[in-house]
């Protein structure tokens, strides 16, 4: 999932300028043919900010959905890692009566 996010995110990235490049075209060449082969052609003035606008904000979500996603995965590494700990420290001795120090992953 967090890779889907990446790419995601990178080609949005990736049309941002492609985005801005057709603005100021239109913005300061005036009306064009819709034969240029620009990203966002039929579209006006406003209609071109509202889609750098978009590409900025999905840019934003697939980020941020990215960043939970790695969170998400990375905190539960910390409990599997004392849960082996412990069974690892529970197989290996047979004096039950000192308690088990965690695993160097484990710590914080």
């Amino acid at each position: 999932m967090a890779f889907v996010l990446l790419c995601l995110g990178s080609a949005t990235l990736l049309l941002v300028p492609l985005a801005f490049r057709d603005l100021i075209d239109f913005g300061f060449g005036g009306k064009q043919t819709p034969a240029n082969g620009g990203l966002a052609d039929g579209l006006s003035l406003n209609g071109r900010f509202l889609a750098l606008f978009a590409l900025a904000s999905l840019w934003a979500v697939t980020i941020a959905a990215r960043y939970y996603t790695v969170s998400w995965v990375a905190s539960g590494s910390r409990p599997i890692c004392a849960a082996r700990s412990t069974a690892r420290c529970w197989r290996s001795r047979r004096n039950f009566s000192k308690p088990c120090k965690p695993a160097k992953c484990c710590r914080g």
